[in-house]
């Protein structure tokens, strides 16, 4: 049986989580995942903190996941699950079809995780409903890094609230469609912005926490100098001695793992992107004639995105 965190959870989660692993790797790496605090305020500040899910079998706990979303956006994250003794097997099964229907619950549309491949935990979000839509590595680095001769002779800013047009376009022009179709562009980006002969050509998407700082780079395949933006934007950041840089080079860009390796930095991990889309089932509303009934069709199951409550609740009508 699966039930939402109570206060009286608390010891169950004390002793799992040491055994569990976080599937949201640029939340793990860069953020303290406060999985007690976060389970006790999401009673508090449901928005903003999705329900912590506890499985319990007759003879006890079994395990837990806590779900990272905001109210109303179309993504969400598993972001811890525990123990790990639930990935070779499907104990953990009916845990997950429970974090499904609190995510549409919450009107996501979909559930993001990613794992490094040909693991326990990979096969067990297979066998979960999950499929793999991108690849990334990961990269580390730490600071001081070396500071370039000479600095690029182009333009390389801050980016600001005007340039959200741009980056957006040389997004949608890198990107693969599916990716960006699950992901979308960054919601409040953050980062640098790269120009050669007056043309963008380049965006480091940024986020930082009390852990480590985290880098996507973007860079459309006519920039000529991408090695020394790279470089140089290592040498600018304000970091102290033995600050972890983290970039993740997705699969669409993997040239980029060359230059990163010729500025220090190590493969941390290679994974894959999974997501499980969230869907209901929604029946007609509306009756048929009999000779739309008596005609053979081919056999269909309708099924439409869980795009809000509302939807769900009033069971809208929608035909073949």
């Amino acid at each position: 049986m699966v039930h939402s965190f109570d206060i009286r959870d608390l010891p169950t989660l004390r002793a799992l989580a040491p055994r569990g692993l976080c599937l949201d790797s640029q939340t793990g790496l860069t953020q303290d995942l406060h999985i007690f605090r976060s389970a006790v305020l999401a009673q508090l500040l449901p928005e903003l903190i999705p329900e912590t899910l506890i499985l319990r079998r007759p003879n006890g706990a079994a395990g837990f996941v806590q779900l990272g979303h905001r109210l109303g956006d179309p993504s969400s994250r598993l972001r811890f699950l525990a123990p790990r003794e639930l990935f070779p097997d499907d104990k953990g099964i009916e845990l997950m079809e429970a974090l499904t229907r609190t995510a549409g619950r919450r009107q996501a549309q979909h559930i993001l995780a990613d794992a490094e491949e040909k693991t326990e935990e990979s096969g067990f979000l297979r066998r979960a409903g999950f499929s793999i839509y991108a690849r990334q590595d990961i990269w580390k680095g730490t600071a001081p890094f070396p500071r370039p001769l000479s600095a690029p002779k182009e333009a390389f800013r801050p980016f600001l609230g005007a340039d959200a047009s741009a980056a957006h376009t040389l997004y949608c022009s890198i990107v693969p469609a599916l990716v960006h179709q699950v992901e979308g562009f960054p919601r409040r980006p953050k980062g640098w912005m790269i120009y050669e002969e007056g043309e963008l050509v380049g965006f480091f998407h940024q986020r930082s926490g009390p852990r480590g700082l985290w880098m996507e780079p973007i860079f459309h395949p006519g920039a000529r100098n991408a090695a020394e933006w790279i470089a140089y934007w290592l040498s600018v950041l304000n970091l102290r001695p033995q600050d972890p840089v983290y970039v993740c080079v997705r699969s669409y860009q993997d040239w980029v793992g060359s230059i990163l390796q010729d500025n220090g930095f190590s493969l941390l991990s290679r994974r894959a992107v999974f997501i499980r889309r969230v869907v209901v089932p929604v029946p007609l509303t509306e009756s048929l004639p009999r000779a739309a009934v008596d005609k053979p069709i081919p056999q269909t199951t309708t099924y439409t995105t869980l795009v809000n409550r509302n939807a769900y609740d009033s069971a809208t009508t929608h035909h073949r």
